[in-house]
């Protein structure tokens, strides 16, 4: 099943049977997402997906909580780790929907995650580009640790990449955190970068960026993605605190995650973590705002 909205010269096409995900996000027919391919894609094929109840991986599936130690199960082989929570594997119900906006609904109700939750995604088409509202709640009778996350996958040719970054986390070799660090100048983004001069897999955490949103959203975190057709502004609720930056060569494709806490965080940084009480939620919004450049100004860039 493929829902496919249409509004303000945007396509915006969803997958709910397929993680809740987007399979197509273009304006005037040029992608801003890169394109799913057609069929039933791979998730690592999609245009976009949820994350949820947590984002990034969480160290061979292991941690504790309040004294109980949890194991959740390997769910992206040949990974040994518990990757992006479990609404990008699942199929969502569809809410509501109508030409510009739809809503999709996930509950869970299983074993591998040791709290039940309702999450639900919002999405809606304005002149300016798309919303994305993102919303879990606690079902559970006891404290849940939370977090939430967006996967976009954007194409990667003559893409230039800024965000207001203040700290880099360093991964070992299985790709969970070391340390968190300062930036240097190999990884810095504060500044405009070629993203095809770039190799990053790896969660920074964003500064606020003090410059102008959305009419009548304030919201302070921010990055800017730039190709020489169209800038797309990536814009975050506060709560967003960290970026995840995949860049990986020669794939045609780069993401630029938002999430509301880093990789292992329920290992490593258990404090920057949501803690739920039972019937409480969490909501974030993104925001893809387009501003497209017209002939002229491309001649002169």
């Amino acid at each position: 099943m493929t829902l496919t909205l249409k509004a303000h010269g945007y396509t915006l096409a969803l997958a709910p049977d397929h993680g809740g995900s987007v399979t197509r996000l273009s304006r005037n027919n040029v992608d801003i997402l890169r394109r799913s391919p057609e069929g039933e894609p791979d998730p690592v094929e999609l245009s976009a997906f949820p994350m949820v109840p947590f984002s990034g991986r969480i160290d061979r599936g292991r941690f504790a909580w309040e004294g109980t130690t949890h194991t959740l199960p390997a769910n992206f082989p040949p990974e040994p780790h518990s990757i992006h929570g479990f609404g990008w594997q699942s199929r969502w119900d569809v809410v509501e929907v109508s030409e510009s906006s739809s809503t999709l609904q996930y509950e869970y109700r299983g074993k591998s995650w040791p709290w039940w939750f309702d999450a639900a995604q919002v999405f809606s088409l304005h002149p300016w580009g798309l919303q994305l509202v993102m919303t879990i709640q606690n079902r559970s009778q006891t404290s849940m640790p939370t977090g939430l996350g967006w996967h976009p996958y954007f194409p990667s040719s003559g893409a230039v990449i800024q965000c207001v970054t203040e700290s880099i986390i360093e991964n070992g070799a299985d790709m969970i955190p070391l340390r968190r660090v300062p930036v240097s100048a190999g990884n810095d983004l504060r500044h405009p970068r070629p993203i095809e001069a770039l190799e990053l897999d790896n969660a920074y955490g964003v500064a606020a960026a003090g410059a102008e949103c959305l009419p009548q959203q304030p919201e302070d975190r921010r990055h800017v993605l730039t190709w020489p057709d169209r800038t797309v502004t990536l814009q975050c609720s506060p709560a967003l605190s960290t970026v995840v930056v995949y860049s990986p060569p020669g794939q045609g494709f780069f993401c630029v995650e938002p999430a509301s806490h880093p990789p292992d965080a329920i290992n490593t940084e258990p404090h920057s973590l949501h803690r739920l009480a039972p019937g409480e939620s969490l909501q974030v919004r993104i925001a893809l705002a387009v501003t497209e450049r017209d002939a002229a100004a491309q001649s002169t860039a």
